[in-house]
């Protein structure tokens, strides 16, 4: 053997060693067993297995009420052929990104949330959905009717304008591609709207 196949076997091997390291040390850090803590019997068991590691690449930020969650579930799935994403679901959606000034605690861990995903799962995609009636945007306590009442401007008018400005934020520090969305109810159904 030659000094280059010696080293090329000897990286080959501090390689193996390395990954077996790593694997110990993972086994590990999720035990084959749960603690003791967990030993009881399971509640449920789902029968959906988790997403594999990497194929999660589109973050979705919405408004965390309930009354449109199957519904994003549906235009997700079904438009945007969006199955597996992070999500971010908040009281408002978007307000927390849009509102830097009025509320900048929010918006600071708005975008700690944003800016762990998109990195840390190497996402290339953001959905932003706002939807109609609001609860977020229609408490009076709410510094968004303040700042609603300032402005002028009524209450969807308002979301869309946050929509962009959640937009405009969330490209200043990220290559994602960002998409707007706004949803809203129309005999009985509702509707999802690409906002420019």
């Amino acid at each position: 053997m030659d000094s280059k196949d010696i080293k090329d076997e000897l990286r080959r091997k501090v390689v193996e060693l390395g990954e077996q390291a790593l694997d110990r040390i993972s086994r590990k850090a999720r035990p084959e067993t749960p603690p003791e803590e967990l030993t009881t019997d399971p509640v449920f068991t789902s029968s959906v297995s988790p997403t594999a590691a990497g194929k999660v690449k589109t973050l979705v930020i919405v408004c965390s009420g309930g009354r449109f969650l199957h519904q994003y579930e549906d235009f997700l799935g079904k438009s945007l052929s969006v199955t597996d994403y992070d999500l971010i679901a908040v009281p408002g959606g978007v307000q927390w990104f849009a509102l830097a000034d009025v509320l900048p605690k929010h918006h600071k861990v708005a975008r700690w949330m944003a800016e762990f995903l998109i990195e840390k799962h190497r996402l290339d995609r953001v959905i932003c959905i706002a939807h109609q009636d609001c609860g977020a945007y229609q408490d009076s306590e709410g510094l968004a009717s303040l700042s609603r009442l300032v402005s002028g401007k009524d209450l969807q008018q308002h979301q869309l304008e946050h929509l962009r400005t959640a937009a405009q934020s969330l490209s200043q520090w990220s290559n994602a591609a960002v998409e707007l969305y706004f949803a809203s109810v129309e005999n009985d159904r509702v509707v999802f709207r690409k906002v420019e």
